[in-house]
């Protein structure tokens, strides 16, 4: 246990974490704790990858900025299922606990908009459908109405972007 004004390094292995064939924006250590009051909280800290000499893949090299913590708050979702694959759309299926009850309802990503993103591998589209996810279920919780979404072209804030500048123009603006 730490004491207010502790200090204690923390040292995370990342030898055995994949290697980086391509280059992966918005790479990030996460980190979840809790106060000795039971406040549970957030942070996270940026990571840099720079290509090796050799160009055959990337590499961390160095720590970016630091996100000061936040308070987690419970976002009543219980599970997201594995990705699925729709006829126009790519789609998630998600347990929400609701007044004691359990609700599942399906959230997708339409082809278009993948498209406009430019994700191609399972992965990518599981990570961005888990954001958008989390971010959408909480505006629906404030506004006390959860349903079935797909996310479209037409939820993008701005339709100049394409690739990943629109994905997170999309994200941040869930966050709004």
């Amino acid at each position: 246990m730490l004491r207010p004004g502790d200090k204690k390094k923390l040292e995370y292995k990342i030898s055995d974490e994949k290697i980086f064939h391509e280059f992966t924006p918005e790479t990030n250590i996460f980190f979840e704790y809790k106060t000795n009051k039971g406040l549970s909280l957030f942070s996270r800290r940026e990571l840099l990858l720079e290509k090796v000499p050799s160009d055959a893949f990337y590499n961390i090299t160095r720590v970016g900025q630091f996100h000061p913590a936040v308070i987690l708050s419970d976002s009543n979702i219980k599970n997201i299922s594995e990705l699925f694959q729709g006829d126009d759309s790519w789609y998630v299926i998600v347990s929400i606990e609701l007044d004691g009850r359990l609700k599942k309802i399906q959230i997708s990503l339409s082809r278009s908009l993948l498209s406009n993103f430019d994700f191609s591998t399972e992965d990518k589209i599981k990570g961005a459908l888990g954001e958008l996810t989390m971010r959408k279920i909480a505006k629906m919780l404030q506004a006390g109405k959860v349903e079935d979404y797909m996310f479209t072209t037409f939820d993008l804030p701005n339709s100049q972007l394409s690739g990943f500048k629109s994905y997170t123009a999309l994200r941040d603006s869930l966050d709004k």
